[in-house]
Formats: C-alpha cells, structure tokens, sequence
C-alpha cells in the first residue's frame, strides 16, 4: 500500500513516518508540507491512503479532495478535536487526534485491513458460481427476475422483496444473508443489515452529522448506510469497475 503525509510541521510528520513503517500493510511512503505538494503528488502517485492535517495553511486539508482526479481514502488530523465532524462529513475514512498514538493509529489500519480483507472476498469468488437470476413465486406463477434488473434487495420480515428497475417488487425465499454470498461480485453492496443495493441504482449518498450515511436511488427512494460500513461503501462505489 502507498501512503501520503501531509502536514507542514516536520516533528508531526516525522512522527507519524515512523509509526507507519512499523505498519506491514504500508510499502511505500511519500511527503508533502503542504496541500499544493499533495494535490501533485496524489494526482501523480495515485496513494492509496493519505493521512492529512486539517489545519494546512492556504489551502486546507479539507480543501483536498476537490482537486484531485483519483480519491484515495483520507485520513484527517488535527489537534483540535472539534475537526471531527467537518473531517466526516468531507467523507473521511477515519479521524485521529494528535499527538497520534501508536493504539489509535493501529486501530485505523486494522479497520483498513478489514476493508481490503472485505473486497478480496467479494473479488476472488469464481464467476462461474456468481448469482445471475432469481425464481420469485407469487402464488402459482413464476417470475423470473434476472439480476441486471435488480436494484435492491431489502427485508421484508421472513422473506426478501426484490426490487427492479421498473418499480415491480416479487418475493424470494433467500436471505439477504445468502444473496450477499451468492452475488459474488461488486456490483452489489450490503448498506445495512436490512438492505443490498445494486452499484447501477445510486444516484447520490453523503454522510450524516451522526456519522452514519444515507443514499438516494435512481427510483428516488433514500436508504440509511450504518456506520460502520460507510468506508466501505464509499471505496466501493468509487471503483472504476
């Protein structure tokens, strides 16, 4: 994994560097003093994570993102933590308060490693054993309901209700604890405990003040992402593919 530090005070990058190389998901590390150095060096390098003051001068760390061709994920610091919330709502991967400590900062990479550990399952699956339709019966008819039409699968008390592109809702038999191992592919994500949207459905999503998320389909309905799979889904429908 390639890492950025951005921050114009030499101890606290210095700091942060050595805490990073003892990390073994970390093999390169870059710096930057400032936000001018991070946009060149984010747009050449392509980092996958970029640990980030806040509290840059000119240009803020927050300021960042808007410049950037690639997002890689951020990590905001800052001494103040009143920068939390602004930082989460920027669609921070995660928020550490300095001095940063060697705990808080294992933290964040084992919750990063979660992630990557997350995507390579649902990347290493074979094809051949991906889901690609499902049978509905509503009372003597079958439907067939291929997964391209597909844009959410939600709970509904013992069963599933699967939702299409044109607004028909049919029932399955499947838990969404059984669909979300069967799609096999990152073309679908699992929100909340309740929910799995198809990547073609979103139209919008953003952060709430409480940390949580919300995202608004192509059908215009808006639906809750939990807390802590937020990250996740961000990185996710961020994917080129």
């Amino acid at each position: 994994m390639k890492v950025l530090i951005v921050d114009h005070e030499p101890s606290a990058r210095l700091r942060l560097q050595t805490l990073l190389e003892e990390n073994t998901l970390v093999q390169h590390i870059d710096l930057a003093v400032n936000a001018i150095e991070a946009i060149e060096s984010i747009n050449a390098a392509t980092p996958d994570l970029v640990f980030v003051e806040v509290g840059l001068p000119v240009l803020g760390g927050l300021q960042i993102p808007g410049h950037i061709r690639r997002q890689p994920l951020f990590v905001y610091c800052s001494a103040d933590a009143g920068n939390a919330l602004p930082a989460l709502e920027a669609h921070a991967f995660d928020f550490l308060t300095k001095p940063i400590g060697r705990k808080r900062l294992d933290l964040c990479m084992e919750k990063l490693r979660s992630l990557q550990v997350h995507f390579r399952r649902m990347t290493d699956r074979p094809t051949d054993a991906r889901l690609r339709k499902l049978i509905c019966k509503e009372n003597r008819t079958r439907h067939v309901v291929w997964l391209d039409d597909v844009v959410m699968f939600r709970k509904e008390g013992r069963y599933t209700g699967v939702m299409t592109r044109e607004g028909d809702v049919y029932l399955s038999d499947r838990s969404l604890d059984e669909l979300e191992a069967q799609l096999g592919r990152s073309d679908y994500f699992r929100i909340n405990r309740a929910m799995i949207l198809a990547k073609h459905s979103v139209r919008r999503y953003g952060a709430r003040a409480s940390g949580s998320g919300k995202v608004v389909l192509t059908t215009g309905e808006t639906c809750p992402i939990s807390r802590n799979r937020l990250p996740a889904f961000r990185t996710w429908i961020e994917q080129s593919v």
